[in-house]
């Protein structure tokens, strides 16, 4: 039998690991434990880092970490690799969850200003699992796309990137890169000053990571009016948020652009089975699957309803908003924990796909369709 210590966030894992695990759950707020003696691995989330002050009084019997996040730079590779101590993730696990994100914002956004999809160029900053699913459902909606991932153009011989002017002279620009602060792809503040000050937005989207776009930068540019809106789900030096972004934000949520109860199975069942591999233990034969979810909405409820009025029935993007402003101006003692707490208690939501939409709603919105395709 083997010990796992694991994030209590992890959606389902009582349910997900096997019989024969010792585990033992961990409230994140809380660090991770001190106690760690006779663990074998240790399944966390972004909300705890993994660094060389952890790593140095892990126990000798830790063999393996995984994070149920498609992103990893809360998590020091290279000293765990030096270490020998295996490393999982689940990259992909909310890509889908991402792209409604991105698209549904986007709309609210376009009816806010009076635009049509085939009128804007939307370029994407990546093009990894989240940025290839961005890019297919935007284009679905009529949407043109320019996509820039030098990185993905070296390793991949069929993928060929935009460059960097052609992005750059998009409408709107999406984030989808993970954050790497050397090499020669580093991403750091990748949209700063320069970039900002010779050009012209009428949208920036940042769902990657916080410190990919400067915000001190952005917040210059939207001032002076070369970026006209901003849409930010992930924030520089988060939980401790930036107010005046927020304040200044179309939209503003608390890094939860990929979440839905599908990316959290996918997330939590993908890290299982990369431990259960690392260890030689079953698979455990579980259905991660969502049952549909009917939706109760009437044509009455509806009558005279704009787009924007469904989708903010079947994603609660607004409602994360509502609550994440209650946390602007609230001093670090209460904020951290707010935002925090607001990632890890807000009920989840079922992605398009898995909702049982009503006929009449499909044919006066077909765009929901599409979303749900």
């Amino acid at each position: 039998m083997i010990t796992v210590f694991a994030d209590k966030y992890l959606y389902n894992i009582e349910q997900l690991l096997p019989e024969s695990c010792n585990l033992k759950l961990y409230n994140p707020s809380q660090g991770i434990p001190e106690d760690l003696d006779n663990a074998d691995a240790l399944l966390i989330r972004t909300v705890n880092k993994i660094d060389r002050n952890l790593i140095d009084r892990l126990p000798k019997s830790l063999q393996f970490i995984a994070t149920g996040s498609a992103g990893t730079d809360h998590v020091d590779l290279e000293l765990l690799k030096k270490r020998d101590i295996a490393f999982g993730d689940a990259a992909g696990c909310n890509s889908r969850s991402v792209a409604e994100y991105v698209v549904t914002s986007l709309l609210l956004w376009m009816e806010d200003i009076a635009k049509t999809p085939k009128s804007l160029t939307v370029g994407i900053i990546g093009k990894g699992n989240a940025g290839t699913e961005v890019d297919r459902l935007l284009n679905s909606l009529g949407v043109s796309t320019i996509c820039y991932d030098p990185p993905k153009e070296k390793r991949e011989e069929n993928f060929t990137s935009a460059n960097l002017e052609d992005v750059l002279s998009a409408d709107v620009l999406s984030f989808h890169t993970p954050l790497e602060h050397r090499g020669v792809f580093a991403t750091y503040h990748w949209l700063d000053e320069d970039k900002l000050d010779s050009n012209h937005y009428d949208l920036i989207i940042n769902t990657s990571r916080g410190g990919v776009i400067d915000e001190q930068a952005l917040l210059k540019a939207y001032i002076k009016g070369s970026v006209e809106n901003f849409i930010i789900d992930v924030w520089e030096n988060e939980p401790l948020f930036n107010d005046l972004i927020a304040e200044n934000a179309f939209l503003k949520t608390p890094h939860i652009a990929g979440y839905s109860r599908q990316s959290k199975l996918r997330a939590t069942q993908m890290i299982v089975d990369s431990m259960c591999k690392h260890f030689g233990l079953e698979v455990p034969d579980t259905d991660s699957s969502s049952n549909n979810e009917g939706l109760k909405l009437t044509n009455n409820s509806l009558k005279s309803a704009q787009l924007s009025d469904v989708l903010c029935k079947i994603h609660p993007i607004r409602e994360y908003e509502k609550r994440l402003k209650r946390l602007i101006g609230l001093p670090p003692q209460k904020k951290e924990p707010g935002f925090n707490t607001l990632r890890s208690e807000f009920p989840l939501r079922n992605e398009y796909r898995y909702l049982s939409l009503p006929d009449f709603l499909l044919k006066e919105f077909p765009l929901i369709r599409k979303l749900s395709s």
